[in-house]
């Protein structure tokens, strides 16, 4: 072999070891236009797309258009990127770039979606149709944010609001297990689910509105009220996980919803607003405020406990789906080392039982509400007393409880009928003997 040729190997060699692949490259729009547009400068020069690697810059007065799924590694620049329906921008950031930091991002197309794969500190705060965080880092949101539809959080970033005019997400927030978001002093405000599989914490207790719908908080995830007396849920709220806070902080349920889950609620404190159904077990620091009703199911009894005392107001309702109740049952609705005694709820409502059962409410003694009685059939025997031109009918309420009288006045040629009329009135019933009615019924009925 010649030398010449020997050398001539080694510098093709030297070049395939030790020149750079794949280096991102700038490309900076030359005009306005889509994505995928071949023509030139209209946006890119020569008409070619910048690769994934690529980072681009778009300045005024021109508008890039992504309109379809595109991948790049940031984007700057004074000009305009546009979202257009059903597409996908994926911000990797892999060369330490600011993200998406043009002057205006138009993202509200219909299904459209933003990604930060990267570092989430350089997010752009503005108004998103969907928006995803999958990479790491901190987000500081000093500006408002809105979400039209879906929020997802996933991958490892964890940051805050601050100062920036709060959030508002149209659809569903969801806080992946390896994520965490402050709202801090900032209002938000989620239109549908909210999935915490990390850490969502209210940081301070300002004033502003934190209005959920529906939360679940999944196995591993907390929901930190922090010190706040604001957070709202107008529907439902799920805790497989942890529901904690400091100081007073207080979850407000405000409409038709259920408390429902495997872990023990732990907030400070609630307010009941709506209608709740308690379908999990509460473990309050300081007495709830009870401002309209709550239920509980006797087919999944579940108990609020409070470590100071415990003050009734409104309406308790006690449903039963299922199995039949029995005699000697008891139910702990609650549990505190003090009641407002003789204070109760103003209205409770509890199931009928069979004849010979009565309920037994030890609210304001014992928390609890218990079942006495012979069940199992039988019927009350209704004894008479005629003095004075009354008729006294009497029977035995303890064993048979729940029985009203109904009556019946006829001439005597027609006797007894089926024209039965309630009288609302249970035992003791006096009625005044009225000599010119030729026949007069009575019987007992039971609901």
């Amino acid at each position: 072999m010649k030398t010449n040729q020997v050398l001539t190997f080694l510098t093709v060699l030297s070049a395939l070891v030790f020149s750079p692949v794949g280096n991102a490259a700038t490309i900076t729009a030359a005009g306005s236009g889509n994505w995928t547009s071949t023509t030139p400068n209209a946006p890119w020069p020569g008409g070619v797309a910048p690769l994934p690697t690529d980072n681009v810059t778009v300045n005024t007065p021109n508008n890039v258009t992504v309109n379809t799924n595109v991948t790049i590694d940031y984007i700057t620049g004074s000009g305009t990127v546009t979202m257009a329906t059903n597409s996908t921008l994926i911000i990797t950031g892999t060369t330490g770039g600011t993200g998406l930091t043009v002057a205006t991002l138009n993202a509200t197309a219909t299904n459209n979606t933003v990604i930060y794969s990267g570092n989430t500190y350089f997010t752009k705060y503005t108004t998103y149709y969907n928006l995803t965080w999958s990479g790491y880092g901190g987000p500081f949101a000093n500006s408002p944010l809105t979400v039209l539809h879906d929020w997802t959080m996933n991958g490892s970033n964890g940051g805050q609001s601050g100062g920036g005019g709060g959030t508002i997400v149209g659809h569903d927030l969801s806080v992946g297990a390896g994520c965490s978001w402050d709202i801090s002093c900032e209002p938000i405000i989620v239109s549908n689910n909210t999935v915490i599989g990390g850490r969502l914490k209210i940081g301070c207790g300002s004033g502003s509105i934190a209005s959920f719908k529906s939360v679940t908080v999944n196995s591993g995830g907390t929901f930190d009220l922090g010190d706040t007396i604001r957070a709202t849920i107008s529907q439902n709220l799920t805790n497989n996980g942890t529901v904690t806070g400091t100081a007073h902080a207080s979850i407000h349920f405000t409409g038709t919803g259920q408390i429902t889950g495997s872990s023990t609620l732990t907030p400070p404190t609630v307010s009941f607003e709506g209608t709740t159904t308690i379908g999990d077990a509460l473990s309050l620091q300081y007495t709830p405020d009870f401002l309209a009703t709550i239920v509980f199911d006797l087919a999944n009894p579940q108990t609020v406990t409070c470590a100071g005392t415990l003050y009734f107001g409104h309406t308790l309702t006690v449903i039963n789906t299922g199995g039949a109740l029995t005699t000697g049952s008891s139910y702990q609705l609650f549990s505190a080392p003090s009641y407002n005694d003789p204070f109760t709820f103003a209205t409770i409502n509890l199931p009928a039982l069979s004849p010979g059962l009565s309920w037994v409410t030890n609210l304001t003694t014992t928390g609890t509400i218990s079942i006495t009685g012979t069940g199992g059939g039988g019927v009350p025997v209704i004894s008479l007393l005629n003095s004075g031109g009354s008729l006294t009918l009497t029977w035995d309420n303890a064993t048979f409880p729940g029985y009203t009288v109904q009556a019946q006045t006829n001439s005597a040629s027609v006797g007894i009928s089926n024209n039965w009329i309630d009288t609302g009135s249970g035992t003791p019933y006096t009625v005044p003997i009225n000599p010119a009615n030729p026949s007069v019924f009575y019987r007992l009925v039971h609901p």
